[in-house]
C-alpha cells in the first residue's frame, strides 16, 4: 500500500505543477492581450 499511495501521491503532483503552469500561461496571455487593447486607445 505504501508504494502504491507514493505513486499516485507523484502523479498528483505532477498534475499539480502542470495545471500551474497552464494557469501561468494563461495570465501571461491575458496581460498581453491586455497591452495590445490598451495601446489600441
Amino acid at each position: 500500500m505504501d508504494h502504491f499511495n507514493g505513486v499516485t501521491f507523484l502523479e498528483f503532483g505532477g498534475r499539480a505543477k502542470l495545471d500551474n503552469l497552464e494557469q501561468v500561461e494563461l495570465t501571461t496571455q491575458l496581460k498581453l492581450m491586455n497591452k495590445l487593447v490598451s495601446k489600441r486607445r
